[in-house]
Order: C-alpha cells, then sequence, then structure tokens
C-alpha cells in the first residue's frame, strides 16, 4: 500500500508554514567558535522594548490605579519623585508635568511615573555599564581581585573607563576587548564545560541582580507609588525581580556581541 505522502509543492508549503509559526529567537546564534555571531540591531531593539513593556505592565498592575491617589501625597514626596528621575524628567512641578501627559494617559499617573523610575533604573543598572557584575561581593572578605586592592570595588568604573577610551580609537576593537573581557571573566567562573555551575561567584552574581531589583523595590520614590499597606507586596516583588533578571540576562548578551565572526588574538 503506497503512503499518503504529501506532493513536492504541499511539503515546501508545509515547511514554510511552520517555518512562520517558529518563534523569533532572542538570543544571538553562534559561529563555530561558540561565540555570538552579529545580532541585527532591530532584534535587540525588539529585545529592549520586550523588558520596558513587561516594566511598564508591572507598574500598570501594581502600582497606586488612579490619578487622584497622588493627592494624597505631600509636596516634598512628590518633589523626591521628580527628583528621583533627575535627567529622565523635567525639573518641574509635579502637577504641572501630570497636567502635560494626554488624557487618558493622565489618569494612571502613578503608573506612568512608576515605570519612568523603573526604566531609568534598569538602564542605569545593566545597560550603561558592561561590567556591572563583576562588581565584588561587600561581603566577601578576600575579594577575587587581589593585586590592586584599592582598585577591588571600582573595577566595574575603572573598566568603563578603558572601554571609553578605546572607543576612541577603534569601535570594533574595543567592543572585543569588552567581549574578550567579559567572556573571560564568565569562563573563569563556570569553566570550559561548566562544571563549576556551584561556584560561589555565580551566586553573587545572582546576588547583584537581587541587590539592583531590591534597591529599586524598597526606594522611597517607587514605594509612594505603591499601595499601602500592599497585600499584594510578596507577587510584586517577585515579578519585578523576575523582570529584572531578564534584563540583567540580556545586558550580558548585549554587551558580549563580537563585531568579528572569527578570534581575534
Amino acid at each position: 500500500m503506497e503512503e499518503n505522502i504529501p506532493k513536492t509543492e504541499e511539503r515546501q508549503s508545509l515547511n514554510k508554514d511552520s517555518v512562520h509559526e517558529s518563534p523569533e529567537p532572542s538570543t544571538p546564534s553562534e559561529d563555530r567558535y561558540g561565540y555570538p555571531t552579529i545580532t541585527p540591531p532591530e532584534q535587540w531593539a525588539k529585545n529592549m522594548d520586550n523588558i520596558f513593556s513587561e516594566l511598564h505592565n508591572w507598574a500598570v498592575k501594581f502600582a497606586l490605579p488612579h490619578k487622584s491617589d497622588l493627592d494624597e501625597l505631600s509636596r516634598d514626596e512628590k518633589t523626591m519623585i521628580i527628583s528621583s528621575l533627575e535627567e529622565s524628567c523635567l525639573e518641574e512641578p509635579f502637577e504641572t508635568i501630570i497636567s502635560r501627559i494626554p488624557s487618558p494617559a493622565n489618569q494612571a499617573g502613578p503608573a506612568l511615573f512608576a515605570t519612568m523610575l523603573l526604566n531609568k533604573d534598569v538602564v542605569e543598572q545593566f545597560f550603561s555599564n558592561p561590567f556591572w557584575y563583576i562588581s565584588p561581593d561587600p561581603l566577601d572578605p578576600k575579594p577575587y581581585i587581589t593585586e590592586v586592592e584599592e582598585l577591588d570595588d571600582r573595577f566595574p568604573t575603572f573598566g568603563e573607563t578603558l572601554y571609553r577610551g578605546f572607543l576612541t580609537v577603534s569601535t570594533k576593537y574595543a567592543k572585543e576587548w569588552r567581549a574578550q573581557t567579559i567572556n573571560f571573566h564568565y569562563n573563569r567562573l563556570l569553566g570550559p564545560n561548566m562544571e563549576n555551575y556551584l561556584n560561589p561567584q555565580i551566586g553573587k552574581l545572582e546576588y547583584w541582580k537581587w541587590i539592583a531589583h531590591s534597591k529599586m523595590y524598597s526606594s522611597d520614590a517607587l514605594r509612594l507609588l505603591l499601595p499601602q499597606p500592599d497585600k499584594y507586596r510578596t507577587k510584586a516583588r517577585v515579578t519585578l525581580w523576575k523582570i529584572y533578571e531578564r534584563a540583567a540576562e540580556l545586558s550580558m548578551q548585549v554587551f558580549l556581541e563580537r563585531p568579528f565572526a572569527v578570534r581575534v588574538y
């Protein structure tokens, strides 16, 4: 009995349909050396938009629901929220800023301010400095950069300064140095086959991601925009932590992006 095999044209059509149904990968592909290849800028933009959308959705779900809720804040508290946004928001009276937000968006004033606070924090914590996670653990009595102890707690800033200097000479080689530095540190923790996954330094990586999220969630500015008492406190905190974790992982993917398809020695 002959099998009911689709014709060539039908198989091609099925294959095309299956391709369209497959989700677009959010991580870069790898070259033959196992290094990430160049990711299209539009893919990075899409990944970043996903993070910012998650932060906005979090704010809409967990922040105070109405613009009128802001009336309960004192003038000093409103000023503190604006000051926390620094250059992300004009230093104008709180009411003036709210009045300039078009309706009906301004009815969700607390969520809008919470979104701005979260966006600013994620960019500063993870995307403004490629070496954010190499910071030493303040609880570790023996920091692992022992040759120059004075540099220990300032290495992320020092690395960023070096990187900016290299950029003035060559963008490609500056990015290659950045990727090599981060990749070397990560391999040092994990080992070539990730057999050191339980290395305590990996716990430190998670620790820094938790600290970044915890500082923002506990900040006075954000707390003013959340219900008090907050019966969803645990759920809100865990949900925000997961978003921060994804943002941290995305930032590492971005900074490991290599401008060359082959190794450079």
